[in-house]
């Protein structure tokens, strides 16, 4: 089965950020690799990426986020991550396991340092690889030959 054919529209994300969204915009798919450079909503960065996000004709979009860094310096760093997940919608846990409002979650995990606020918001957001993982799941003549295409393998998100 043949993958379906998506437009890709990648922006350089560089300190001296410039992008415009285009309002007919379709990309349906966001991926942010270095998700972890988006941990401060004050920053120009942030709020160019939160547009993208939330902007164009395609409002719904599936937001991934790739980062081995989730936490660099306060458990904040992963809030203001999954802000542009949920698009600022603090709500938009409620229904779909115990945090029923991400900011509150954060708020309590702040004062206790951790527990189960911090797993909560981690089991309903992420999923985790490592390297063994990755190499249990790809037949290993697929390992020595360089990048896998997608042609031979649909992508379920």
């Amino acid at each position: 089965m043949a993958c379906p054919r998506r437009s890709a529209t990648t922006f350089g994300l560089t300190p001296t950020l410039s992008i415009k969204v285009d309002e007919d915009e379709t990309e349906n798919i966001v991926l942010v690799d270095e998700s972890h450079n988006f941990r401060n909503p004050a920053t120009k960065r942030y709020r160019a990426l939160q547009e993208i996000v939330r902007g164009g004709s395609t409002p719904d979009k599936r937001v991934v986020l790739l980062t081995a860094t989730l936490i660099d310096n306060t458990p904040w760093d992963l809030h203001y991550q999954l802000s542009l997940v949920t698009r600022g919608d603090d709500t938009w846990y409620a229904g779909r396991g115990p945090i029923s409002n991400l900011r509150s979650t954060f708020r309590a995990i702040e004062k206790g340092g951790g527990g189960p606020g911090l797993l909560d918001a981690m089991l309903l957001s992420l999923v985790r690889r490592t390297r063994h993982d990755i190499r249990a799941l790809r037949p290993p003549n697929r390992m020595a030959t360089g990048p896998c295409s997608s042609r031979d393998r649909a992508a379920a998100f």
